[in-house]
């Protein structure tokens, strides 16, 4: 367990966005690939997960136009790590269940960051992550 404490970085852990990421990640992948869920399951939980927030979703003007970025208080050069309070985050993700009602696969925009989809062989989900940590 110390050799885990010493390579936390506590200066990370100040921003609740780049914990929360990993987590909205991981309830992605779990809804989109366990074979357990139904499809009417893995619909009605979609609709209950949480967008994961990093640049790309930030800058794209798909997701938010720039008089939306100014209201919601984020900038064009922000990263995950820059939403750094629960109030900040909530703000963005309820903002983001409103007005992306009719995007029904809302919880893929990772996949596009750099184009990963395009930049490998991977069949699924799970053989592109595991090729980005190999």
């Amino acid at each position: 367990m110390n050799l885990l404490r010493k390579n936390i970085k506590h200066e990370q852990l100040k921003s609740f966005n780049k914990t929360r990421k990993v987590l909205d990640l991981y309830f992605e992948h779990l809804v989109a690939l366990d074979s357990r869920f139904t499809k009417t399951e893995r619909e009605k939980l979609s609709g209950l997960l949480f967008l994961p927030l990093d640049s790309w979703i930030i800058k794209n003007d798909f997701v938010f136009s720039s008089s939306e970025r100014k209201e919601l208080k984020l900038n064009m050069n922000y990263t995950f790590s820059c939403i750094r309070t629960l109030e900040h985050y909530y703000e963005i993700q309820n903002y983001l269940k409103e007005n992306l009602k009719g995007l029904e696969h809302r919880i893929y925009f990772d996949l596009f960051w750099k184009s990963q989809y395009k930049n490998t062989n991977a069949k699924n989900l799970i053989e592109l992550h595991f090729r980005k940590i190999k």
